[in-house]
């Protein structure tokens, strides 16, 4: 099967699509005939990747058999590049696939309403609507999406690492949050007032949280003012991103994982912290929360302040389970969402959409 990847990735370090794409094709390589095309033609590591060179004559130029492939994968919908796109896939017969990560759910769809209904009627309904079918990545995705028809569910994967000791000898509780500093999106100001309810429990039994992300369009200044509002800067710390041999520490010295996420696709940061058997609070948005409850490897929260609160007190009070919720969070990205399982489930539902 030649399977054709389409993306538009700026930076494969901080932004989620960016780092699951390249995963997803060294995975399905391994049993089909896998490239990229990133229509930023910037340079992605170890994948196959060719050059973007416009929507005219696409995908004639590419070398073959990606010139012909038996289908195409959108990753993300909302860039008209993919509008012209589609039109010279329609013409030339070729399946396409949405992966929207996120981006088709209702309340994805809210944020900024107005400019992405113009968008959605101008180009997107008819990428949308003319593709074979849209990969969800989590069952609740699939349940918040708008496309009622024609969808179908494999999540991202995740590679399994080393489990992380347990500090059950040390006072306190140190939560940990890495992703991007988009309060709206990620619910930090709903993380940040729930800080604030239970300042005084925190900073009695000594909880703390760190932040490590990326600052984009200034709302690492939004974010610092959340925390000034809610005189919490004792309690929350603010960092730049981190990576590599970094995050890794960071997963080893830290107690728990927390997203308060109000939409997602699927949430790279928490599985790969599930991978390391750190607990997580999570809540209905990450589309995680469910798995995290029905495995007990974690704590959920509805997307609410006073459950993010209770989320964080019943954390620490029930320290003495930490080991065990851990054991189960690996076990449960080896079962669901290693690699290779999401590769073969992959290909075999692209397969069932080839005409």
């Amino acid at each position: 099967m030649v399977i054709l990847h389409i993306a538009n990735i700026v930076n494969i370090k901080t932004n989620g699509v960016g780092v699951v794409v390249p995963q997803h094709i060294k995975a399905q390589s391994k049993i089909a005939k896998v490239c990229l095309v990133n229509v930023r033609n910037i340079n992605i590591p170890d994948v196959v990747q060719y050059e973007y060179q416009g929507a005219g004559n696409f995908p004639n130029y590419l070398p073959k058999p990606f010139n012909k492939p038996d289908i195409v994968i959108f990753h993300e919908v909302n860039y008209i590049e993919y509008a012209r796109l589609c039109k010279q896939l329609i013409k030339s017969g070729i399946p396409y696939i949405i992966v929207p990560h996120g981006s088709l759910t209702k309340t994805a769809l809210k944020k900024k309403w107005l400019k992405k209904k113009i968008a959605y009627t101008l180009w997107f309904n008819r990428l949308v609507k003319k593709a074979a079918a849209v990969q969800c990545l989590s069952d609740n995705e699939a349940k918040e999406s708008v496309i009622a028809k024609k969808k179908f569910v494999v999540p991202n994967g995740m590679d399994l690492h080393k489990q992380k000791p347990m500090h059950l000898e040390r006072s306190g509780m140190k939560l940990l949050y890495i992703g991007r500093l988009d309060a709206m999106h990620k619910g930090l100001d709903l993380l940040v007032e729930a800080i604030g309810k239970i300042s005084d429990f925190m900073r009695k039994n000594q909880v703390t949280l760190d932040i490590y992300g990326p600052d984009y369009e200034d709302r690492l200044a939004v974010l610092r003012g959340y925390i000034q509002k809610h005189d919490v800067n004792d309690i929350i710390k603010v960092h730049d991103p981190i990576f590599g041999e970094d995050k890794k520490k960071a997963f080893d010295e830290y107690d728990i994982f927390i997203q308060t996420s109000r939409f997602e696709g699927l949430p790279m940061g928490i599985l790969e912290a599930l991978s390391y058997g750190m607990p997580v609070i999570a809540t209905t948005g990450t589309n995680l929360m469910e798995e995290i409850a029905q495995y007990d490897c974690g704590y959920a929260a509805w997307q609410s302040v006073e459950t993010i609160a209770e989320a964080i007190k019943e954390a620490l009070i029930t320290k003495k389970s930490w080991q065990e919720k851990g054991e189960t969070a690996r076990h449960l990205i080896e079962e669901k969402y290693s690699w290779e399982k999401v590769a073969k489930d992959s290909v075999k539902m692209y397969d069932s959409y080839v005409c």
